[in-house]
C-alpha cells in the first residue's frame, strides 16, 4: 500500500497538522453551542416581543436549524475518526497519530531529526572535503617553464645548420630537464624533434614546435622554427610510387609524372666531376669539389611524401622568394657565423639572392642584398648548359678576395673569392641580369650596377667572410 512506507504519526511536521486540527475542532465545539445559545434566545427575544404568531413560526424553524448545525459540528470529531479508522485499515494508524500529536511529542521529533539532520550534513561534509582532498590530489600542478629561445631558422643537410636542441628553463633560468616535457612539430615534413627537444631541418618552409609538461598537456609553449634552403628543383615521379605522407603517417599512390618540389636537384653522375654521383650528406668529394644534395622529400601541393631521389626527374629549379630581414638576420645570427670585419656576406642557392649584413657575431643586421645567379649544375638556365656545379653548391665560405682586372669580353673588373687554402675562384663578375636563377659555371654574377658598387666600396669590406649555401 502507499502509505506502508510513510511513518506519517512519527513526521513531526505531519503531527503538527493533526495537533491543528484537533485544536479546531475542540474550538469549534467549545464556541459552538454558546452560539446557539446566544442567537436562540435573540431569536425567541424578538418573536416574543412582536407576539406575531408568524415570527414564533419562523423563530422556531431557525432554532431548529441551528440546533442541526450545532449537532453536525458535535458529529464532526465521530466523522473524522470514522474516517480515520477506515485509513487505518490502508496500513496508517491515525489512532496513533492522534496520540502522538501533542507538542511534547512533536518538539521531541523535531529534535530528533535536527540531529538526524545535523549528523548526515557532518557525513556529507566529511565525504565532500574527502572528494575535495582527492580532487586536489588528482589536480594537476602547472610547472612555471620557459623557453630559453622562442625561435630558430635553420638550413638543412648539412649537421653545421641544420640542428637545434630547445632548452627548457624555469622562470630564473635554471636548466630543465627535457624528461618532464613532451616536444611535437606540427609539420615533421619542415622540422622534425626528438623526444630529448632537439629540432632538425627538413624542407623549407614555417613550422612550430609544441612544448608540453608531461601530464599536463595544456600547460604548453610554442617553439618558431624557420627552414631556409639550399636549391631544390621541380621534379617529375618515373613511376606509379606508394609514399608515404610524412605528416599523417599515411601511405598514399602517386601516379608516373606526378608533379612536385624536391628538397634536392634528384639523383644523377656529374659527367663534370668525372663520374662523381652525389649523396644526400656529401660533403667535399675525394677531388675536394662539392656535390649538391639528391634530395629525399617531395612536396605535391600541401603535402609532403617521402621518396627516393631516383623515382624522380628534374626539370626545372624551384627558387623561393627573397627571405625577409627578420629570415636573413635570423639565419646568420643562429648559426653563429663570423666575419674578421664588419662586413658578412650570405649566397643564398635557394633565393638566388646574395644578402650582406653589417655589425658582428650574433648582431648582424641586414644592409644590402644583390640579386644573383649561381651555378647553373642542371642546365636549365638560359646561358650554360653544361652541368657543372656552382658555388655554394653545398656550404662552404670564402673570404671577399682582391680585385682582378675584366677578363676578355667583360665590362667591369671582378672581385676573387679566396679559399681556406688561400687560393681563388668562383669571382664575383658582371654577367648576370638580376633574373635570380642558375645561370654560371660557378661564378657568381651580378648586374653591372651591383658589381660596380661592390667595386667602389671594396676597400671597406675586402676580407670578409662569405657564407655560400
Amino acid at each position: 500500500m502507499f502509505f506502508n512506507d510513510i511513518v506519517l504519526c512519527e513526521n513531526a511536521d505531519f503531527l503538527s497538522i493533526v495537533q491543528v486540527i484537533l485544536n479546531v475542532i475542540r474550538l469549534v465545539c467549545i464556541i459552538a453551542p454558546i452560539l446557539v445559545i446566544i442567537f436562540v434566545s435573540l431569536d425567541f427575544a424578538k418573536a416574543v416581543i412582536s407576539s406575531s404568531e408568524d415570527e414564533m413560526s419562523k423563530a422556531t424553524k431557525v432554532v431548529v436549524q441551528r440546533l442541526i448545525y450545532c449537532v453536525a459540528v458535535f458529529l464532526a470529531p465521530s466523522i473524522v475518526t470514522f474516517s480515520m479508522n477506515l485509513l487505518s485499515d490502508a496500513g496508517v494508524d491515525f489512532a496513533s497519530c492522534i496520540a502522538n500529536a501533542t507538542t511534547d511529542k512533536i518538539e521531541s521529533l523535531k529534535s530528533a531529526n535536527q540531529s538526524t539532520n545535523s549528523s548526515t550534513e557532518q557525513t556529507e561534509n566529511k565525504v565532500n572535503s574527502n572528494s575535495n582532498n582527492t580532487s586536489k590530489t588528482e589536480q594537476k600542478t602547472n610547472v612555471v617553464f620557459k623557453l630559453k629561445d622562442s625561435d630558430v631558422v635553420l638550413g638543412h643537410y648539412t649537421k653545421d645548420i641544420n640542428t637545434y636542441t630547445i632548452i627548457v628553463t624555469d622562470k630564473n633560468g635554471k636548466k630543465l630537464s627535457a624528461s618532464n616535457f613532451t616536444f611535437t612539430s606540427k609539420n615533421p615534413a619542415i622540422a622534425s624533434v626528438s623526444s630529448t627537444g632537439q629540432v632538425t631541418a627538413k624542407f623549407r618552409g614555417k613550422t612550430s614546435i609544441i612544448v608540453a609538461q608531461k601530464g599536463n598537456s595544456s600547460n604548453l609553449k610554442n617553439f618558431n622554427v624557420t627552414v631556409v634552403s639550399t636549391l631544390y628543383t621541380k621534379v617529375k615521379t618515373n613511376k606509379s610510387l606508394t609514399v608515404t605522407n610524412i605528416v599523417t603517417g599515411k601511405s598514399e599512390t602517386l601516379k608516373k609524372e606526378t608533379k612536385g618540389v624536391l628538397n634536392g636537384i634528384g639523383s644523377y653522375t656529374d659527367p663534370g666531376l668525372g663520374g662523381y654521383s652525389n649523396g644526400l650528406y656529401n660533403g667535399a668529394s675525394s677531388n675536394g669539389l662539392h656535390g649538391y644534395m639528391k634530395g629525399d622529400i617531395l612536396k605535391v601541393g600541401n603535402n609532403y611524401y617521402l621518396v627516393s631521389a631516383s623515382n624522380v626527374t628534374a626539370y626545372n629549379y624551384s627558387i623561393a622568394g627573397v627571405y625577409d630581414k627578420a629570415t636573413a638576420e635570423g639565419f646568420v645570427n643562429d648559426q653563429g657565423f663570423k666575419s674578421s670585419t664588419k662586413y658578412l656576406f650570405w649566397t643564398s642557392q635557394g633565393t638566388q639572392v646574395m644578402y650582406m649584413f653589417k655589425g658582428s657575431k650574433g648582431k648582424w643586421k641586414l644592409y644590402k642584398t644583390f640579386n644573383v645567379s649561381t651555378g647553373d649544375v642542371l642546365g636549365f638556365g638560359p646561358y650554360h648548359h653544361n652541368r657543372y656545379p656552382g658555388t655554394g653548391v653545398y656550404f662552404d665560405y670564402y673570404i671577399v678576395g682582391r680585385i682582378a682586372p675584366p677578363p676578355s669580353g667583360y665590362s667591369y673588373r671582378i672581385i676573387w673569392k679566396q679559399t681556406n687554402g688561400g687560393g681563388e675562384g668562383n669571382p664575383w663578375h658582371e654577367f648576370g641580369n638580376g633574373s635570380r636563377f642558375p645561370a654560371s659555371h660557378g661564378c657568381t654574377q651580378l648586374t653591372g650596377s651591383d658589381l660596380n658598387w661592390l667595386l667602389n666600396n671594396h676597400s671597406s669590406f675586402k676580407g670578409s667572410r662569405i657564407e655560400d649555401y
